[in-house]
């Protein structure tokens, strides 16, 4: 994550994307995805156990929760076009530049589902996808969503700054050390990280 994250402020220092830097970014989220697909073969699998076959309950409980991951997906889609939507008109409204509405509510609205995604798997005492689940998601963020979309459309952002970059990059540090200690993130650190977020939503919103 750290090293995905050094990359794009490389990328983004002149404020904008190539096509070339796009499919590098893109080629790295297919390497990275074949790798965790091969650590992932490697490991035991502690869900099934030696000699066990799938019966007919087994598949229709596979069926159900195939059906719930793809009604999941379709409200995700709705919801979050509705949240978006609605969020840009009322910022709009008030004059704020789209950069920052891209830095706050866009950003938020988007990543509302894993919040709670991460929520959930941690009152259910399921850490690695709590936390898998952000780390991936932001080396997905920028191999995958900004890589794909800048090998369509290369694009310049002016309205970002260094501070923007330079937040995200130091986000992406700070969580080395705070997970050095064999990947425990204390409420401390929890807090540590929302002091910062709202420091940052108080520099960028328009005074």
């Amino acid at each position: 994550m750290i090293a995905v994250s050094i990359l794009c402020v490389l990328f983004l220092w002149d404020r904008h994307l190539s096509r070339l830097e796009g499919i590098i970014l893109f080629v790295g989220i297919v390497l990275y995805t074949g790798w965790a697909f091969y650590q992932a073969k490697r490991e035991p699998n502690q869900c099934l156990s030696e000699g066990s076959s799938e019966t007919a309950q087994q598949r229709v409980g596979m069926l159900r929760a195939w059906i719930l991951i793809l009604a999941g997906l379709v409200l995700l889609v709705l919801g979050s076009k509705s949240l978006i939507a609605g969020s840009l008109r009322l910022a709009r409204s008030y004059g704020i530049s789209e950069a920052v509405i891209g830095l706050t509510i866009i950003s938020a609205g988007t990543s509302l589902p894993e919040l709670a995604t991460s929520v959930v798997a941690a009152i259910r005492r399921q850490p690695d996808i709590a936390i898998g689940n952000i780390v991936g998601s932001n080396i997905f963020n920028i191999l995958a969503i900004l890589g794909f979309s800048s090998l369509l459309a290369p694009y310049s952002s002016p309205g970002l700054t260094g501070v923007d970059l330079a937040m995200m990059l130091g986000m992406a540090v700070i969580s080395l050390p705070f997970m050095w200690t064999g990947f425990v993130l204390t409420r401390l650190e929890g807090a540590v990280y929302l002091l910062f977020y709202g420091l940052y939503l108080f520099y960028l919103w328009p005074k």
